[in-house]
């Protein structure tokens, strides 16, 4: 970060009406960034000043303990002195935060102290092994507990790397970067497109590849960026799992090329977490653990609009209302679940597989089209409905009734469509006393 030191118009980053910078430094929510190099044990102090990002070294980290005294209350000075030593700091595993609060010797206008809240994490930045601090005034409680998590996360753990990519100069300033990146850059400067380009091919994913690939294509950026600050893109990583790339515009020329940008990269793998159980609880039939109506259908109706062919299987349980009134409705689900057990069991991962309600389940298999291969399915199908073993039913078997429909390219057939004919062929039977399926082709 040498270059922050260098004159305002040459090096230091600009900020040009755009929060997400402030956040990406954390030098405008916090009292500032303190980042101590655990083996030399100097410290630097990162500020924001008049649009501007600056540091400034704090010396001896000893010394600059010593050197709060005068300004933390006297009762929790001790404290604070102890959560700051370097014992105490290297004993924190990498990227996990310790918080302390505590009161400043100043008093806010109505006559209380102004109460502060210190975290630290340990993460390695440019290959070594630092301690970074932030501080938050909290004196009027405007950060909430749960934004203070999510800013202080930014600082070290979320944030993979930052770097700044100056287009006219040709070069990339390393501001931060996990230590596998550093290594990838290997101390280069100049050709910002080749090193990213290296870099990425090596975080990336390969199902993710092209995706970060056009992103991350200078020739086109301009282009993408017309009248707009940033823009991101979620890939996963080989390295770090889910992650967010970011391009910050950091300055334009006179025509509005973008001259200097922000290059950021974020973990963003507990977000991914809770946004995919979202997902999986919006489109998932609780009960049995497979598709929900809803998400079945929307998936069949994208493969039939996409003219995919394949074949729809509707199963009814039988006398189903016989067995919740004479077992009850516990018995009863324990059935529903054994029968979508039986369908996952019987077929492919790529298959959508879905509870329409009640005892009704579905399912549409891509790329089968030929009646001896759906014959051959529903027998391993049969077989497993025929071995379920329910205690309380005291061996009363489950049977069920199954209506087969092809759905054929060019046919015409939408999803109401096929599921009139395959609902046709389970009423026939159901005629027919034990497992049955009926199949009635497309025209």
């Amino acid at each position: 970060m040498n270059s922050l030191n260098q004159e305002q118009n040459d090096h230091e980053l600009i900020l040009q009406d755009y929060e997400q910078l402030l956040i990406t430094t954390a030098a405008g929510t916090y009292k500032g960034i303190r980042r101590l190099d655990l083996e030399s044990e100097q410290a630097v102090y990162i500020y924001f000043e008049k649009n501007h990002i600056k540091q400034e070294p704090l010396g001896s980290w000893a010394d600059w303990i010593e050197g709060q005294k005068k300004h933390v209350h006297p009762d929790d000075f001790i404290k604070l002195k102890e959560f700051f030593s370097l014992d105490t700091l290297r004993s924190l595993e990498d990227d996990v935060f310790r918080s302390i609060n505590f009161r400043s010797r100043r008093k806010n206008e109505n006559g209380y102290y102004r109460t502060y809240t210190t975290t630290a994490s340990v993460t390695y930045l440019g290959g070594r092994r630092t301690a970074v601090m932030t501080t938050i005034d909290n004196t009027d409680a405007v950060i909430n507990e749960m934004e203070q998590k999510k800013l202080l996360a930014s600082t070290a753990s979320i944030y993979v790397s930052m770097h700044v990519l100056d287009l006219k100069k040709d070069e990339i300033e390393t501001l931060s970067s996990a230590e596998h990146i550093t290594n990838l850059v290997n101390g280069r400067k100049k050709g910002v497109a080749r090193i990213l380009t290296d870099v990425m091919m090596q975080l990336t994913d390969d199902e993710y590849l092209e995706d970060m690939l056009d992103f991350i294509n200078f020739r086109t950026l301009d282009e993408r960026m017309e009248g707009i600050n940033t823009i991101t893109l979620e890939f996963l990583g080989t390295h770090t799992g889910w992650c967010r790339a970011r391009f910050i515009v950091v300055e334009r020329n006179e025509i509005g090329r973008i001259q200097r940008l922000l290059w950021v990269v974020e973990n963003i793998n507990s977000e991914k977490k809770k946004s995919n159980q979202l997902v999986y609880l919006s489109e998932t039939d609780l009960m049995t653990g497979i598709r929900n109506r809803g998400a079945g259908e929307q998936k069949i109706k994208e493969l039939i609009s996409s003219n995919h062919p394949g074949i729809f299987f509707l199963l009814d349980a039988d006398k189903f209302k016989t067995i919740n009134d004479s077992y009850g409705h516990t018995v009863g689900d324990k059935v529903l679940i054994a029968l979508a057990d039986c369908l996952k069991e019987s077929f492919r991962d790529s298959d959508v597989i879905m509870r329409l309600g009640g005892d009704e389940f579905a399912v549409f298999a891509p790329g089968i089209t030929d009646k001896s291969l759906a014959i051959g399915i529903v027998k391993r199908l049969f077989h497993r409905v025929e071995h379920i073993c329910i205690p309380e039913l005291s061996g009363h078997k489950i049977t069920v009734s199954l209506g087969i429909a092809f759905k054929k390219e060019d046919d015409g057939l939408d999803f109401d469509s096929l599921y009139h004919k395959a609902d046709i062929c389970t009423y026939e039977s159901k005629k027919t006393t034990g497992n049955a399926y009926t199949i009635l082709e497309s025209e």
